[in-house]
């Protein structure tokens, strides 16, 4: 978490407010660590913009584009 901290922290002081998320990144554990580093810096809500996408099947990611809308030719 302190890394987490510390690079959200950074992101901040170089004018970053856009964090991009998933429920698959970091074994999803991605959104939990930023949303708990956001609370314990305190970071008010307005500041950053928010970003995540959800993918049903985790631990079969290779095969995301496989079926679907988003399958090419």
């Amino acid at each position: 978490m302190d890394e987490t901290e510390a690079i959200i922290t950074r992101a901040l002081e170089l004018g970053v407010n856009f964090i991009d998320t998933a429920n698959t990144y970091a074994h999803g554990t991605n959104e939990e660590y930023i949303g708990e580093a956001l609370r314990r810096l305190a970071v008010p809500r307005e500041d950053v913009v928010l970003a995540s996408k959800a993918y049903f099947n985790e631990g079969h990611l290779s095969r995301g584009r496989s079926s679907g809308r988003s399958r090419g030719p």
